[in-house]
């Protein structure tokens, strides 16, 4: 047997669109190094 290993979820929702920092909060409102506003993608 072996392990992968890895996430299995998507990070996505999480990455701001400004400076690509990953937001700890999920949904995240807004970034946690910059400030810009992180917006839920829609299905």
């Amino acid at each position: 047997m072996t392990d992968d290993g890895g996430e299995s979820v998507c990070w996505l929702a999480r990455v701001c669109p400004d400076c690509g920092a990953l937001a700890d909060d999920d949904p995240p409102t807004t970034c946690p190094r910059c400030g810009e506003p992180i917006r839920v993608p829609e299905d």
